[in-house]
């Protein structure tokens, strides 16, 4: 019987060595393994548990097949395409609509939202006893401008100067790095159209100046028509921002070199051609008579739209959002 009761209390020893031991790998802290940062993201070194260890991303495709030689960002010029990343939905009732994912996304954004939680609370600490509303605004101005630069370094650390100016674009990240992408895109390959386009889409912010911006954005465009006199997208555009009959001549040629689509696409370039030339003929050179006829040659690609435009040139003498000034005012800007 002693032998049994020192058998079952050398047992029960073990027993509880055992359960401690596992205890004790259950406290231990997981080892963690520090990665070096890169300076431009200035941060300091982020533990590898704080994002997973496999990039959600990566069993993702590309989606949608490669877009055409003349494709300048989605039918509505909404996203910009890059070959090399993977792309993820943006909205589920929309899944035409996708945005690039930067390569090491998981890590790149893990480190994002650690820096922004340093900030924001180094900015809460910043407010406290500030009672004045202008300088609570004006510091959280601040710091969200701090926030977003931070973003755009981090999230486009390692990519080529173009596809992060698209990157940015495509998120919409507006800070001064898509103008220094873009810009540094161009200056690497001046002679390229995708890439001269891509510099004109950055200039339509790129100062706080909005009539600076559309000069930039017309000169860019009058690049675009030296590197490819035959662009439809670029005679278009360049022709939609001149407020004069010089648009005319811009918007005939671009609708000559516009590519066929079946008539009832609805995207057709051809008939976003004809509603502003209609529009160039109403406001520019107030040929009413011109005007009724380029919008119904307009239905031919899209009868719908060029119907409602044409109801409301008739009832509501105007053409889109503007009502045109009377004749005397003929110099005024209707836009």
């Amino acid at each position: 019987m002693k032998l049994r009761v020192q058998t079952l209390t050398v047992l029960l020893m073990i027993a509880v060595i055992l359960l401690a031991g596992c205890n004790g790998d259950k406290q231990k802290p997981p080892e963690q393994v520090e990665i070096t940062l890169s300076e431009k993201a200035q941060v300091e070194t982020v533990p590898s548990t704080l994002y997973p260890s496999e990039n959600p991303y990566q069993d993702l495709t590309v989606t949608g097949t490669a877009p055409i030689s003349d494709y300048v960002g989605g039918i509505n010029g909404d996203f910009l395409w890059i070959p090399e990343f993977e792309y993820e939905w943006e909205i589920e009732e929309m899944p035409q609509k996708t945005l690039p994912v930067a390569p090491n996304h998981a890590e790149k954004f893990a480190r994002y939202e650690k820096r922004e939680k340093e900030l924001w609370d180094k900015f809460k600490k910043s407010m406290e006893g500030v009672t004045s509303e202008k300088v609570i605004d004006d510091r959280y101005r601040e710091h969200q401008i701090e926030l977003k630069n931070l973003k755009a370094e981090i999230m486009t650390e390692g990519i080529a100067p173009l596809n992060a100016a698209k990157y940015l674009m495509a998120h919409n990240i507006r800070t001064e790095h898509i103008n220094q992408y873009a810009q540094q895109a161009v200056d690497e390959n001046p002679d390229d159209f995708h890439t001269q386009l891509i510099w004109t889409f950055a200039q339509y912010s790129s100062s706080d100046d909005p009539i600076e911006n559309i000069a930039k954005v017309k000169e860019g465009y009058r690049r675009l028509l030296e590197i490819r006199p035959n662009s439809a997208y670029a005679l278009y555009n360049l022709g939609r921002l001149t407020h004069s009959t010089d648009a005319i001549p811009f918007m005939k040629k671009a609708y000559q070199y516009a590519p066929d689509v079946p008539t009832d696409h609805p995207a057709s370039l051809k008939s976003s051609i004809l509603f502003s030339l209609a529009q160039k003929y109403y406001y520019e050179t107030r040929e009413d008579t011109k005007a009724m006829e380029t919008l119904q040659h307009m239905s031919k690609y899209n009868p719908e739209s060029a119907e409602k435009w044409i109801i409301m040139m008739k009832t509501e003498n105007r053409l889109g959002i503007a009502v045109r000034y009377p004749k005397e005012n003929t110099n005024e800007n209707p836009y």
